[in-house]
């Protein structure tokens, strides 16, 4: 049993953010501590942000453009103290960044085939490019 809370690295990622808060599950979910939260199986938590890195060609919904996540996995990372989600697309370097309450109120459910999601159409996205400073110092007033 892994705990949650402690400052941990993973290993495919080295140790530029290893001083930060953080569980990143590989292939299940991280056991919670002592009625700790459920962490989502997609991704890592930093603060009170959860991140995820995708492969836009792979990952975007193409009809109609959109960024989707798994309707549990939004659930587990709110559940967990998430309020924003930071998509980081790998093959562009761009970013979006999204409330999560905003997901909620503007995204539409859907499953094809890969279970239950929620997506948010990429115009309810604040992009970034790649050479942009972290976004994260960016929140103020998207927690709508």
């Amino acid at each position: 049993m892994r705990d949650c809370n402690q400052k941990t690295t993973p290993p495919d990622v080295g140790s530029t953010r290893g001083s930060l808060k953080r569980c990143v599950p590989s292939h299940h979910y991280c056991t919670p501590v002592a009625g700790k939260c459920q962490y989502p199986l997609h991704g890592e938590i930093e603060g009170s942000t959860w991140h995820k890195r995708v492969a836009g060609s792979k990952h975007m919904l193409r009809q109609p453009q959109a960024w989707a996540v798994d309707t549990a996995d939004l659930e587990a990372a709110a559940a967990c103290g998430a309020t924003l989600l930071l998509i980081e697309d790998i093959e562009s370097g761009r970013q979006y960044l999204a409330a999560l309450g905003v997901i909620r109120r503007h995204g539409f459910e859907f499953d094809r085939g890969f279970g239950e999601q929620v997506a948010l159409p990429l115009s309810r996205w604040h992009r970034f490019g790649a050479d942009v400073a972290p976004v994260v110092q960016l929140r103020l007033g998207l927690e709508v």
